[in-house]
């Protein structure tokens, strides 16, 4: 990992997740940011693991993955410059909920969630504007949950879509949200 003193601060504030944070603020939190960089296939974090930080793709890509019951890993998410990954446990508490590992040669930002939660605390605008920011990514990542298990639904080639796969979707967004 390294200081993230050569990473340009305009470059950062034009990543959406940075969108209408002071300029003093964000100079605070890039301050005890780091820079990471991953070789490809190289695994950034696992499922179940601690989490300490939240992780914006600079340059390259990250493909989120989970493994099946049957150890198959599949693919949930790519996530490309610009848009974050890791931010559940910042949210909710608790372990990492899938893997995550660099697709190509991959350079991400590392904030380290008590850089944020010191913000959010404190009553920053800024914070609320990180939250903000961060709902806009999670709607629209249900978004895209929806679409698909709608289109799971309206399959009718039970080898395209199992109703294990339907069923558990409709857990994770309608029974464990509540």
């Amino acid at each position: 990992m390294d200081s993230v003193s050569s990473i340009e601060l305009q470059q950062i504030a034009a990543i959406p997740l940075f969108a209408g944070v002071r300029a003093d603020h964000l100079a605070e939190i890039t301050a005890h940011a780091s820079r990471v960089s991953l070789a490809a296939d190289e695994t950034l974090f696992a499922d179940d693991e601690g989490a300490d930080s939240l992780f914006v793709v600079l340059t390259g890509a990250v493909e989120v993955f989970v493994t099946a019951g049957d150890d198959c890993q599949r693919v949930i998410a790519n996530i490309g410059p610009g848009m974050v990954l890791g931010e559940i446990p910042l949210l909710i508490g608790g372990p990492r909920s899938a893997s995550a590992r660099a697709a190509e040669p991959t350079t991400l930002l590392r904030i380290p969630y008590a850089e944020l939660q010191t913000l959010i605390r404190a009553d920053s605008p800024s914070a609320y504007r990180l939250i903000y920011n961060l709902a806009q990514v999670l709607a629209t990542r249900l978004r895209s949950a929806d679409d698909l298990l709608s289109e799971l639904c309206g399959q009718s080639d039970a080898a395209s879509a199992s109703i294990d796969d339907i069923d558990r979707l409709r857990r994770i967004f309608f029974v464990d949200w509540g």
